[in-house]
C-alpha cells in the first residue's frame, strides 16, 4: 500500500484541531480540499477514520489506531527538524580531535577555547594520537580531524593542510654525563655510536628522528623507546642517551640545567603542524566551523 504523505499530514492536523474548517484555515487550504483529502485517505485505507458531529469531527476506532502511529511519526519528524536546526545553529554537536602532547599544549588550546566560548553546547573530545593512529582513526570515522606535527608518511586518503604559525623547531639534548659534547659543534655522523632515547615507532618525533639519522648516513637504534615526551626527557636527564625533541618541550629542562643542547654542524629542519582530514568523509557544521577557526577565517 502506498499512501500520499500529504494525506497523513492533513489527517494529523485535522485530529489535532478537531475541525476540518479550522485545519483548512491553518494549512491555507480550501475546506473542500481537506475534506476530499480525508475521503481519499479513507478510500486508500479501506476504513472510516472520522465521525462527523455538529462540533466538528471525532475519531473512529480505526482512526484512533492510525492517529497513534501517525502522531509518533510526526513527533519524530519534528524532533529531527529541531535537531537539524540546532546543528545548523551550532547549538549541539560533537567535535572529535586527534592531537599530540605538542600540538595540544603548544598550539590547539586557544582555538579550542574560542570554539567553546562561541558555541558552549558543542562537545569537544580530544584524544592523543600519533600520525599512523590518526590516519586509521580518520579513515574509520573515529576522528573528525587531527592536528599533528610532521613529518608525515604520505597517505592518499588523507588531506594535509599546514596551519599558520605552526612551525616547530627541533633540538638535540643530552644529559650532563655527556659533557664532552657541551662546548663542541658536532657533526651528526660522529654521534652514531652514542646511545639515543626516542619515542616509539609511528610517533611524529620518532619519524623525525629516523629521517634525520637517515639523511646523515646512519640508522637510529635507540637504547630505549618511550611513549611520552616527559618520559623521554626524564631518561635523557639521567644520562641514558641523547634525544631529539621539539624545542617547546626543551625549555624547562634547559632552563634548570638538567640537560644541555648539543650544537650541531647540520641545521635541523623545522616541522609543520598540519590539520589532517579524511578526503572521503563529509564535513558537518561543527567541523566546518572549527576549520574556519583554525584557518583564522572565523570572524
Amino acid at each position: 500500500m502506498s499512501v500520499n504523505y500529504d494525506y497523513y499530514r492533513v489527517f494529523y492536523r485535522v485530529v489535532q484541531l478537531g475541525n476540518i474548517t479550522v485545519a483548512a484555515r491553518e494549512m491555507y487550504l480550501a475546506q473542500s480540499t481537506v475534506s476530499r483529502t480525508i475521503q481519499n485517505l479513507e478510500n486508500d485505507l479501506g476504513c472510516t477514520l472520522f465521525e462527523r458531529t455538529a462540533r466538528g469531527v471525532k475519531l473512529t476506532d480505526e482512526g484512533n489506531i492510525l492517529y497513534h502511529h501517525v502522531k509518533l511519526a510526526f513527533e519524530h519528524i519534528t524532533a529531527a527538524e529541531e535537531r537539524l536546526d540546532n546543528i545548523r545553529r551550532l547549538n549541539e554537536g560533537t567535535l572529535r580531535i586527534g592531537a599530540s602532547e605538542l600540538t595540544l599544549e603548544h598550539y590547539l588550546i586557544p582555538y579550542l577555547e574560542r570554539l567553546k566560548r562561541e558555541h558552549p553546547k558543542i562537545c569537544i573530545r580530544v584524544s592523543y594520537s600519533n600520525p599512523l593512529q590518526a590516519i586509521n582513526d580518520l579513515n574509520s570515522g573515529l576522528l573528525d580531524l587531527a592536528v599533528l606535527a610532521g613529518p608525515f608518511i604520505e597517505n592518499e586518503s588523507i588531506k594535509r593542510i599546514p596551519l599558520s604559525g605552526g612551525e616547530v623547531d627541533y633540538v638535540l639534548i643530552a644529559g650532563n654525563a655527556f659533557s664532552e659534547l657541551r662546548s663542541a659543534t658536532v657533526d651528526l655522523k660522529d654521534l652514531r655510536d652514542y646511545p639515543f632515547i626516542s619515542m616509539e615507532k609511528g610517533m611524529g618525533v620518532r619519524i623525525y628522528a629516523d629521517q634525520i639519522a637517515e639523511k646523515n648516513g646512519f640508522v637510529l637504534r635507540p637504547e630505549s623507546e618511550v611513549g611520552s615526551m616527559p618520559l623521554l626527557i626524564s631518561l635523557v636527564q639521567i644520562n641514558l642517551g641523547l634525544g631529539f625533541i621539539p624545542a617547546p618541550h626543551a625549555k624547562i629542562p634547559l632552563s634548570d640545567n638538567s640537560v644541555f643542547m648539543v650544537k650541531l654542524l647540520q641545521h635541523l629542519p623545522s616541522a609543520n603542524i598540519c590539520m589532517l582530514l579524511c578526503k572521503e568523509t563529509p564535513h558537518n557544521r561543527v567541523l566546518e566551523r572549527f576549520i574556519d577557526i583554525l584557518m583564522r577565517r572565523g570572524g
